[in-house]
């Protein structure tokens, strides 16, 4: 098993308290999906990162782990008994590590019965089992499915902000949602400048923003906004995103993309 778990992901881990529930957005999905099992049984996790080290990583690196089951489409799509197989192996307990971890590759895939039924387990999830959804378009999904996980984008590990960066952007995105409404357009154009030369923290900022946004969205944070404008903003920096991995225009995309953010965000509940 190659590459090394996501920052964002080795944090969660690293509080403690797991969810029952992730959908991991990115080319790299699948990949960073077979990590986080590795790392929810890890025996002597560093700072939320697998060992690779112990039993339990090694036989997750080598696919043998008995208490993880991956599910993948059959001819272009996920297909409900899938789900309906699915449904039988989340309520089995743990045999040989701390979760039972079921994985679901390409979950943009799934049939609308499919997706229906996986709403099921996600709505009571079995204590015991975690359930990770890895997909390249998260549109394709139901927004009754996207709210009941911890939603994370996972950019090209090349273009991953160094890790005082996306703690800076982390206090730094905080702060500019909490003072948005009062913010003006010239006050919103001023904090945008910190950005024209920087591309890793614009990066890292926009990383922490999605993140906060979503956490909004899906209930697992306090949200001042319209709940429908903040899960469409959340969409909306993860479009920004994917242009600035891409290289896109960084003075020109600052700019829109803040003010866009703001007219989005200006409703509140």
């Amino acid at each position: 098993m190659e590459g090394q778990l996501h920052p964002a992901l080795a944090r969660d881990l690293a509080g403690g308290k797991p969810g029952h529930a992730y959908l991991l957005i990115g080319k790299s999905a699948n990949a960073q999906a077979a990590l986080l099992a590795m790392a929810l049984n890890c025996f002597a996790l560093r700072a939320g990162f697998p060992c690779g080290k112990c039993p339990a990583c090694h036989k997750s690196a080598s696919g043998n782990f008995i208490d993880c089951y991956i599910f993948k489409p059959e001819k272009g799509s996920i297909k409900i008994e899938q789900m309906r197989s699915l449904q039988k192996v989340a309520v089995r307990l743990p045999v040989e590590g701390q979760k039972t971890v079921v994985i679901i590759e390409d979950a943009d895939a799934l049939q609308e019965a499919a997706a229906n039924s996986l709403l099921k387990i996600l709505e009571e999830p079995p204590l015991s089992t975690v359930l990770i959804l890895a997909v390249q378009n998260p549109d394709k999904l139901p927004s009754t499915v996207i709210s009941r996980c911890r939603s994370y984008f996972l950019g090209a590990e090349s273009t991953l902000p160094a890790a005082e960066k996306i703690e800076l952007a982390q206090a730094q995105a905080e702060e500019f949602l909490l003072e948005l409404q009062q913010k003006s357009v010239a006050d919103i154009l001023l904090f945008t400048a910190r950005f024209d030369k920087d591309k890793e923290a614009f990066m890292a900022f926009l990383l922490a923003l999605w993140q906060i946004l979503t956490e909004m969205a899906a209930g697992r944070r306090d949200c001042v906004f319209d709940p429908a404008a903040t899960l469409k903003s959340a969409a909306f920096t993860e479009r920004a995103l994917d242009l600035q991995r891409r290289n896109a225009n960084q003075r020109l995309l600052t700019d829109v993309y803040f003010l866009r953010l703001a007219a989005f965000l200006r409703k509140r509940n």
